[in-house]
């Protein structure tokens, strides 16, 4: 029966004891062997300055426009990981007209569609002018 008691007797000490050698072992190991720690595993922000707009409409509109201004800035948020391998490629910027009768002159919102692990934070700005030339 010493065996039991040996551990149970100041069992709160000696945890606490335990715990304290592991986090000196720890930080003399990261200390010795230059253990860095980065962020990488919080969200980041990333902003895609002057990204092209797409104008998206039906296939049987023969229209065109214009549109003012032709480029906006979006900021995404996501894992760094993704974010280092982000394209302006896979981010879709769009205006959709396929609602679009009749009209001369309007503002439309500014559809972004991230990719999947990706969200928009920010897009500047977020409406546009769309005009029809003729």
């Amino acid at each position: 029966m010493i065996f039991p008691d040996i551990i149970t007797r100041n069992f709160w000490q000696k945890l606490g004891a335990f715990v304290l050698a592991v986090l000196i072992w720890f930080t003399i190991y990261s200390i010795q062997h230059d253990v860095r720690f980065s962020k990488s595993f919080m969200p980041q922000a990333r902003t895609f300055v002057n990204h092209p707009i797409m104008i998206m409409k039906t296939a049987t509109d023969p229209r065109s426009y214009k549109i003012t201004p032709s480029e906006v800035d979006v900021t995404v948020r996501g894992m760094p990981d993704i974010l280092n391998t982000l394209t302006e490629k896979d981010i879709e910027v769009y205006v959709n007209l396929t609602d679009i009768l009749e009209a001369e002159k309007l503002k439309k919102k500014v559809i972004v569609t991230p990719p999947e692990g990706v969200t928009v934070l920010n897009v500047e700005p977020r409406y546009v002018t769309i005009e029809k030339i003729d």
